[in-house]
């Protein structure tokens, strides 16, 4: 699988509904890559990472459940 963070907003809607990767998962390749160029682009004032963790766990638990 390629770099979660590269992938496209289709590929990633994709990936979750296949349950090829998590919601969790690809939160956190892209809180990664944040963290690797975020401070050189400039970006970002701040981020929630710990709101957007929960929103990203509630999101997998209701795909479990059979929710989209």
């Amino acid at each position: 699988m390629s770099d979660l963070a590269d992938f496209s907003l289709t590929e990633a809607v994709d990936a979750i509904r296949d349950r090829k990767v998590s919601s969790l998962e690809l939160l956190d390749a892209c809180f990664a890559q944040i963290q690797l160029t975020g401070e050189e682009l400039n970006a970002f004032i701040w981020l929630d990472y710990e709101g957007a963790r929960k929103f990203a766990r509630k999101a997998d638990e209701a795909l479990e459940k059979g929710n989209s």
